[in-house]
C-alpha cells in the first residue's frame, strides 16, 4: 500500500484517524497504531513482515540486556549481536546474490545466483533498530521495556516503508505520551496535502516523460535528449522522495509525533557538502552519526591522525585519515541504495567529489560568482542521477558520453524532439517548483491579504490540490515510488 494510492486515501487513512481519536489514552491510540502499522505493511508482502518481527524482537533483548549488564565487555557482545543480527537479515536479502555473483564473475563463471524478493523498505527499518542499540549502549537512551512500544518504533506506517530514518531518542517520549491539537492535525494534513501533489502530480508526470524516452538505448541518444533525460529523472526522484518525506511527516504531526525534515530545498546549493545537508537530510545524520564518527574514534584512525614522520606532518595523516573514513562512508552509502556497481559508483563519484571541494577546489570556488557555484553543483547533481539510473555500467557510460557530446545522435534526436514538445514548459515549471518559493509566497500573501484571508486562500489551494490528485490517481497507471525498492 502506499499513501499515494485511492485505497490509501479512501479507506485505510479515514478508517485508522476514526479508530484513533475514539479514544484519548495512550494505550489505546498505540494499540490502533501497531495494529495499522502491521496491516499496511502486510498489505501487498505478508510473509516479509516476520523479517522485522525478528528484527525487532532480537534487538530488543539485546538492548535489554544491554541494560542490566555491568562489564563493558559484555555490553559490547549484546551490541554487536542485536546489530549483527539486523545487519545480518539486510545482507542476505539485498547483496547476497550480488557478492556471490562478483566473486564467479572473478572466474568467468557462467553461473548466477537468483537474488531474494527485498522487503519493502527493509533498509530504513534495519537502519532504525541498529540506531536503537547503538543508543542504549552508548547510554544516550534507556532501553525500552516494552516489546509493543518498541515495534510501534519500528513499524509506525508513516515512515515504515521510505522514512525518513526516525533515531529512537527523537520519538522515545512521544511513543509513551503524546497529544494532537487543532493546530497539530490541520497542518499535518497541509503538509500531507502538499506532499501528495508533489508525487501525484509532478513526479509521476515526470515518470511518464522517462518513460517516453529512449532510455533503454543509450547510444540512440542525442546531446540535448540526455542532458533533459538526466534533469527529468533528477526532478522524478526528488519529487517522488521529498512527495513521500511530506506525507510521512504529516501524517506523523496528526498523530502526534514530530519528525525532522528530511528535505531543504536540495537545489539551491552551491556545493556538494551543502546539497547533502539539504538532500535525505535523515540517512546523511545516520551515516554521520553511526558510521563516519565510529570510523575517526576507532583506534586505527586515532593511531593515525596522531602520526607524524619525517616527510609528513601530522595534518597530512590526519587529512589521510579523513580521507579514507569519508571513502568509506560514502561507499556504504551507494551500496545502501542499492546491490549494483552503479550505486557503488555513484557514491564514490560524491566522495571524489566531496574530497575534491574539501582539499583542492576551495580557493578556486571562493574567486567564482555564487552564481557560477550554483551552475556547476547542478550539473554535477545531474550526472550523478544518470549513474544512479542505469544498472547496467554500460548505459551509464554511454549516456554520460552522450552528456559529453561523445557518440551522441547530433544535439537533439526526433523522438527526445517530439517529448519535449509534448510535455513543452513542465519539466522547467517542475525545477521552479523544487525551490523555495512556498516560503516566499507565504510571508508575500500575509503581507497582502492578512493571517486569515491568507489561510482562506491556502486552504482553497490545497483543496484544488488534492481534488487534482485524485483525478491524476484516478487516470494514471503510473504510480510507483521509487525508494521502495530500497
Amino acid at each position: 500500500m502506499v499513501f499515494s494510492s485511492l485505497t490509501f486515501l479512501t479507506c485505510f487513512f479515514p478508517i485508522v484517524l476514526a479508530l484513533y481519536f475514539v479514544k484519548g489514552s495512550i494505550r489505546w491510540r498505540n494499540g490502533v497504531l501497531l495494529a495499522a502499522s502491521l496491516v499496511f505493511y502486510a498489505w501487498g508482502e505478508p510473509i516479509w513482515i516476520v523479517a522485522m518481527l525478528a528484527s525487532t524482537l532480537v534487538n530488543w533483548v539485546c538492548a535489554g540486556m544491554i541494560s542490566v549488564c555491568r562489564g563493558d565487555a559484555a555490553k559490547r557482545g549484546w551490541m554487536i549481536a542485536g546489530v549483527g543480527f539486523a545487519g545480518a537479515l539486510l545482507f542476505v536479502f539485498k547483496y547476497t546474490a550480488f557478492f556471490a555473483n562478483s566473486f564467479l564473475s572473478l572466474f568467468g563463471a557462467e553461473a548466477r545466483v537468483a537474488g531474494l524478493k527485498l522487503p519493502i523498505g527493509i533498509s530504513f527499518y534495519t537502519f532504525q533498530i541498529i540506531s536503537y542499540t547503538v543508543d542504549v549502549y552508548r547510554g544516550e537512551t534507556p532501553a525500552q521495556r516494552s516489546f509493543a512500544r518498541l515495534l510501534l518504533y519500528v513499524s509506525c506506517f508513516p515512515q515504515l516503508i521510505a522514512g525518513p530514518i526516525v533515531q529512537y531518542s527523537d520519538v522515545a517520549k512521544q511513543i509513551g505520551s503524546r497529544k494532537t491539537t487543532a493546530k497539530d492535525f490541520t497542518r499535518g494534513m497541509q503538509r500531507f496535502v502538499v506532499g501528495l501533489g508533489k508525487k501525484v502530480i509532478f513526479a509521476n508526470i515526470c515518470g511518464l516523460i522517462l518513460r517516453d524516452l529512449p532510455l533503454a538505448d543509450a547510444g540512440a541518444m542525442s546531446f540535448g535528449g540526455a542532458w533533459y533525460a538526466g534533469f527529468v529523472y533528477m526532478l522524478q526522484v526528488y519529487f517522488d522522495f521529498s512527495g513521500y518525506s511530506d506525507m510521512a511527516i504529516g501524517i506523523g504531526r496528526i498523530l502526534g509525533f514530530t519528525y525532522k525534515e528530511n528535505f531543504d530545498y536540495p537545489f539551491i546549493a552551491k556545493d556538494v557538502s551543502e546539497y547533502w545537508h539539504r538532500w535525505h537530510i535523515s540517512l546523511s545524520m545516520w551515516f554521520r552519526d553511526y558510521l563516519l564518527y565510529p570510523i575517526l574514534r576507532s583506534r586505527g584512525m586515532r593511531r593515525l591522525s596522531m602520526k607524524k614522520s619525517e616527510r609528513h606532518g601530522r595534518m597530512y595523516y590526519r587529512n589521510l585519515a579523513t580521507m579514507i573514513a569519508t571513502t568509506c562512508v560514502w561507499a556504504f552509502t551507494g551500496l545502501w541504495h542499492g546491490a549494483s556497481w552503479n550505486f557503488i559508483v555513484w557514491g564514490l563519484y560524491f566522495c571524489v567529489l566531496q574530497l575534491l571541494e574539501k582539499f583542492a577546489l576551495g580557493k578556486v570556488r571562493e574567486k567564482l560568482p555564487a552564481i557560477a557555484c550554483w551552475a556547476i553543483n547542478l550539473i554535477l547533481i545531474v550526472v550523478s542521477f544518470v549513474i544512479f539510473y542505469y544498472t547496467d555500467m554500460g548505459l551509464v557510460t554511454r549516456h554520460i558520453s552522450a552528456m559529453l557530446g561523445v557518440g551522441s545522435a547530433g544535439f537533439i534526436d526526433a523522438r527526445s524532439r517530439l517529448v519535449i514538445r509534448t510535455y513543452s514548459f513542465f519539466p522547467l515549471l517542475a525545477f521552479v517548483c523544487s525551490m523555495p518559493i512556498a516560503p516566499m509566497l507565504n510571508r508575500l500573501g500575509r503581507g497582502l491579504l492578512g493571517s486569515k484571508a491568507f489561510e482562506i486562500v491556502k486552504s482553497v489551494a490545497l483543496s484544488a490540490c488534492v481534488a487534482l490528485a485524485v483525478l491524476f490517481l484516478v487516470g494514471q497507471s503510473y504510480n510507483p515510488f521509487i525508494y521502495f525498492q530500497f
